[in-house]
């Protein structure tokens, strides 16, 4: 025992020392006042196991201390990267959130929590990040599972490991918009960017209403043109007749003259 807690608090040198001057005073406690050593082999035999445990004491004291300090190290960096995530997510103009699957006795899907929600999907969702966190979604947003049916998106999500990135219109809970939405499955739950693209939307209607106005101009003027066309024609007709009546004004008179010789 002694060489163990020499092991773990000053290192496996130290706990080395402490084996060799642990035989040293085992040897000597075996040696006859002589000065002749006891050498019996049930003597030999336990120091031989005396050494042999002390050494795997000191072996597995100090993997215990390596794999110690790894883990310290990789908590360490995680806690760091964690930290950068949130700094960096907090500081984007895009909505992020985390949510975590809530399940009922049999494995379905019932709701999710939020986890995590930065400023910009507060004020999009016109919540604080804070009143989201630790909350369930339905309970926060039913219109997730209505209308534009993202409940049901989201859970297909996690349950395929298909990502989406789609648009639509939400008009429920307050919020009424149009927005893009990005989902891909993170552990059990989903990792959601969303933004919203109303304004967009609205020129994307606008400029396909002028494109239709352009469209109804230039087929109205197409028919305007071809009518111009069919009274152009017309009065070629009528001014060829014409011109064949003037150049022969009494062709008539003399063709009803000779019948009547």
């Amino acid at each position: 025992a002694a060489v163990a807690v020499v092991a773990f608090l000053y290192g496996w040198k130290c706990g080395a020392l402490a084996v060799l001057l642990g035989a040293f005073a085992v040897a000597w406690a075996w040696t006859a006042p002589s000065g002749a050593p006891l050498i019996e082999p049930q003597n030999l035999a336990a120091l031989a196991i005396f050494a042999a445990v002390s050494g795997g004491l000191i072996w597995a004291i100090q993997r215990h201390r390596r794999l110690q300090a790894r883990s310290a190290d990789a908590l360490h960096r995680l806690e760091i990267a964690e930290r950068r995530f949130r700094v960096a997510q907090d500081a984007s103009e895009v909505a992020f959130t985390l949510l975590r699957a809530v399940r009922d006795g049999g494995g379905r899907i019932v709701d999710f929590e939020w986890t995590y929600a930065n400023p910009a999907a507060g004020r999009l969702l016109k919540r604080a990040p804070e009143d989201l966190v630790g909350r369930r979604l339905l309970a926060r947003l039913p219109g997730n599972a209505q209308g534009a049916d993202l409940f049901q998106r989201y859970v297909r999500v996690v349950e395929t490991g298909e990502s989406h990135d789609i648009e639509l219109h939400y008009a429920a809970d307050g919020i009424d918009g149009w927005f893009r939405n990005l989902a891909t499955k993170l552990e059990d739950g989903v990792a959601i960017w969303f933004m919203d693209v109303s304004s967009q939307k609205r020129l994307e209607a606008s400029l396909r209403a002028r494109s239709e106005e352009l469209q109804a101009e230039i087929a109205e003027r197409r028919r305007a043109e071809e009518d111009l066309k069919e009274a152009d024609r017309r009065k070629d007709v009528f001014l060829a007749t014409l011109a064949h009546e003037l150049r022969n004004p009494l062709a008539p008179v003399r063709n009803a003259a000779a019948l009547l010789r």
